[in-house]
């Protein structure tokens, strides 16, 4: 093999391995992005949650309201 020849095949190899390097960084880049994206459902599942347990909370106090109110009436009719 003439030096030339080594030469252009060690240029190869070096672009092969800037390529393969070139495709993890944009993978890991990419992996990043995905991560935060997750972060951020994360926060609104959690947040949404809150209002759920917050609504569902709301709604048992407003059940307990209803059967009060209609005690009152069945009292009321009764009484009259």
């Amino acid at each position: 093999m003439t030096p030339e020849q080594i030469q252009e095949q060690i240029e190869g190899m070096l672009a092969v391995q800037r390529e393969l390097q070139e495709s993890q960084l944009r993978q890991q880049t990419q992996i990043e992005a995905l991560l935060e994206l997750s972060k951020t459902h994360e926060k609104r599942f959690a947040q949404f949650y809150g209002y759920h347990q917050a609504a569902a909370g709301d709604q048992s106090h407003l059940e307990e309201e209803v059967i009060d109110l209609k005690m009152r009436i069945k009292q009321l009719e009764d009484a009259q």
